[in-house]
């Protein structure tokens, strides 16, 4: 079944549904107005946006693991100078 979108002309909610071919979507499911008009996206510019939002979280994820691995090197060092006051103790 594709996926249709709705905009409610009353709230400007805006729906996505499955329905089948023969199916429309007679209410807004929001304020329930019969005044509701189907838009049409480009599945392409949807597709395009998804892969834009996972770039962007991939590269917090990524900037997230280099601040880890400079913290634990950090710690590695400061670790390293208490064993070596303590060894000498």
């Amino acid at each position: 079944m594709p996926i249709y979108c709705y905009k409610c002309k009353k709230c400007g909610e805006e729906t996505k549904i499955f329905l089948s071919i023969k199916d429309e979507l007679k209410k807004c499911l929001k304020c329930g107005s019969e005044d509701i008009k189907k838009i049409f996206q480009n599945i392409f510019t949807i597709n395009k946006e998804e892969i834009e939002k996972r770039k962007k979280v991939g590269d917090i994820v990524k900037r997230h693991i280099e601040q880890e691995r400079e913290e634990i090197k950090e710690m590695k060092k400061e670790l390293k100078r208490k064993g070596s006051k303590e060894i000498k103790k």
